[in-house]
């Protein structure tokens, strides 16, 4: 993954968000994973504290993959958009949180492995995944019924050297702000 594009104070205007959709970088077929993020603050998270609100992973093919990050935050503090809005996120944005949003290159194929890497780098570090985070990523293919906290602890220890890398991502982002 290769950092492309940052932002910080985004609360200043959703329409920064909006016009995403028009960065090359950003535009139809590109694949991208993300992190929102606290801007000079931190949560308490049962390990230690960190400024991550969301991670996430988008591609698009008809559309700009740039649509996808104006999505999150509603069009009003108690009104969402759509079923890709985050309600949590929302209410930081609203109640003028000051937020930061970075974005990272990666491939089609790895664009998911790499989210999950980055969420659970987050629980390993921090204790917890992001407080935003709605949905944590799961290999189902491996079996129905398995323990998903089981699964998310065999995975941290079975994949070490890519648990390291996402978390020095995160470690770069919780340390800059």
């Amino acid at each position: 993954m290769k950092l492309v594009h940052y932002m910080q104070n985004i609360n200043d205007d959703r329409h920064c968000l909006l016009d995403l959709k028009k960065e090359p970088i950003l535009g139809k077929g590109i694949a991208i994973v993300y992190v929102y993020f606290l801007i000079k603050e931190f949560i308490s998270y049962p390990k230690e504290k960190s400024n991550i609100l969301y991670i996430g992973e988008a591609l698009r093919h008809k559309e700009p993959t740039g649509v996808r990050l104006g999505q999150h935050i509603t069009h009003k503090k108690e009104e969402g958009s759509d079923t890709g809005s985050n309600l949590v996120l929302s209410q930081y944005f609203y109640e003028d949180w000051h937020l930061g949003l970075a974005i990272f290159s990666t491939t089609p194929k790895a664009r998911k492995r790499d989210e999950r890497n980055l969420i659970y780098a987050h629980i390993s570090l921090y204790g917890a995944p992001p407080i935003a985070q709605g949905k944590l990523p799961y290999d189902g293919k491996k079996g129905k019924g398995r323990n998903r906290t089981k699964h998310i602890f065999d995975y941290i220890a079975n994949n070490k050297k890519a648990i390291a890398n996402a978390s020095k991502i995160l470690e770069d982002i919780v340390v800059e702000n």
